[in-house]
């Protein structure tokens, strides 16, 4: 996050600090923090929440919150915004939309240019040769295909699990609707109560793609934010519980290159869920 220093020491909370340390460290905490947020900048709109963001107890939050939340305002969607670091967040997309274009053009400028680049009549025609061969071998590693993959538990135990990419599904479709989902799944346990929410999760995504739907995360969410438990023992309470009530259908259309199903995106998070007994969802903590 951007920090402007000559504003930051000038404003009225940084003078505020001069006097009590722990309404500077607390109001850094949750700059930082809001730069994280979805949308950036912003904050919750809850007293739990903030004391927790804030790295202080109850007690100590609810005496500096005045002066933390100076400038801070409530909009109509019920989260805080405070006008320098939205001004910082918007300053930032603006550079990263800027540096997206800057690398499409050089980009199209180098085809550009590798396509007009004057070269002897022979050279291109092995040029276009190593390219349709090159264009060959891609299409033989995308085309779908099945693939067997075998576990076992012990001796005479095991299964065999067949999967086929969809019929007119492409990888980047199957991207598409994983990220889309993730992004459902972690604005729903915000809402629950679960800051630390992240669509970016391996262990979020895995349980996406084995079949664990939004409403089911976002209430297991809701019971972790009651029980001051974390992100993680969520998602896990969310697979245990789709385990035991019967299998769950994978996402559809989602195939990775064509060769594996999503669920092989992620085998080292899919194991920790797969080795383990059904979960009891009052008991199990798994540490974020």
């Amino acid at each position: 996050m951007p920090l402007d220093v000559r504003r930051l020491l000038t404003s009225e909370t940084w003078i505020e600090a001069a006097y009590n340390p722990k309404v500077g460290h607390a109001a850094v905490c949750l700059w930082c923090e809001a730069w994280h947020q979805v949308p950036a900048g912003s904050l919750p709109d809850n007293n739990r929440v903030l004391a927790r963001l804030a790295m202080c107890d109850a007690r100590t939050w609810g005496r500096i919150r005045a002066a933390v939340l100076a400038g801070w305002v409530k909009c109509s969607d019920g989260l805080l915004y405070h006008p320098t670091v939205a001004e910082k967040a918007l300053e930032s997309w603006g550079h990263k939309i800027a540096q997206r274009k800057r690398t499409e053009a050089a980009t199209a400028a180098r085809s550009a240019n590798r396509k007009s680049k004057p070269g002897k009549q022979e050279q291109n025609g092995h040029d276009r040769q190593r390219g349709d061969r090159a264009e060959q071998r891609h299409d033989q590693r995308d085309a779908p295909r099945n693939v067997h993959q075998e576990t076992g538990t012990g001796i005479g135990q095991g299964t065999e699990i067949e999967e086929r990419a969809p019929a007119g599904c492409s990888a980047e479709e199957g991207d598409h609707e994983l990220s889309r989902l993730a992004s459902q799944a972690s604005m729903a346990m915000r809402r629950a109560g679960l800051m630390h929410a992240n669509d970016a999760d391996p262990r979020l995504k895995a349980a996406l793609a084995a079949g664990v739907g939004v409403p089911e995360l976002e209430a297991a969410a809701k019971e972790a934010h009651a029980k001051d438990l974390s992100f993680a023992w969520a998602v896990a309470a969310a697979v245990g519980r789709r385990r035991d009530a019967g299998p769950a259908a994978p996402i559809r259309g989602v195939d990775y290159h064509g060769r594996v199903g999503l669920a092989d995106k992620f085998p080292s998070v899919l194991a920790e869920f797969d080795n383990r007994e059904p979960i009891d969802a009052t008991a199990i903590v798994i540490s974020s």
